[in-house]
């Protein structure tokens, strides 16, 4: 299969396990991480405010508010996500489209159910999960493949519920909490009470 691959692009949510060095896909390069390349699975501001700017004129007239109330709403509601140290804010396709289509500001991420692998983890490693917001972590934190997750930072940050926030070069380490206001609400009104269901007080 390898001589009819020129360039491939793979995406999820999990790193990809290292394979054998006679595997075909032994020479993967992960540019997660990468300033270049953090931009490219989400909708930066810039390009919310020039390509979309009709579907936010809509939405703002749809909900009896001015085109600013409506930019604010959007930003608060599903901006927030860095992928690198220096990445710019980038908004979430699915759910910003969804509010498009919808016409209203609403929790369109927690729609598509509850990870009940993360609530696995989090009940293995007895994470507090009170604790989100603010955490920190290296770089071999985020590197690590979902076969050998000890620690449930990475997934949290690989699954959309963190984000950077900020990073420390003096010390590597990359601050950081919830992405936004949809994240924040999806994890305490959804994500939390399932984790609660499975444990046994």
């Amino acid at each position: 299969m390898g001589q009819y691959l020129r360039f491939l692009f793979i995406t999820g949510i999990s790193k990809f396990s290292q394979l054998s060095i006679f595997s075909e896909l032994n020479n993967l390069k992960n540019i997660s991480m990468h300033d270049d390349f953090s931009a490219l699975c989400g909708i930066t501001e810039q390009e919310l405010l020039t390509d979309l700017k009709p579907d936010i004129e809509r939405m703002a007239k749809a909900n009896n508010g001015t085109y600013e109330e409506a930019c604010a709403h959007l930003k608060r509601q599903y901006d927030g996500y860095h992928f690198s140290k220096n990445c710019a804010d980038i908004y979430n396709p699915f759910s910003l489209f969804n509010a498009f289509d919808a016409k209203e500001y609403k929790n369109f991420w927690f729609s598509t159910g509850t990870p009940t692998f993360l609530i696995d983890i989090l009940q293995r490693t007895d994470f507090d999960v009170q604790s989100l917001d603010g955490l920190t972590a290296t770089d071999e934190q985020f590197d690590a493949p979902t076969d050998h997750i000890v620690d449930p930072i990475p997934v949290l940050y690989q699954s959309g519920y963190l984000t950077i926030k900020g990073y420390d070069p003096a010390f590597r380490l990359y601050r950081l909490a919830y992405s936004n206001g949809e994240v924040r609400y999806g994890f305490t009104e959804s994500l939390l009470p399932a984790l609660n269901k499975h444990i046994i007080w």
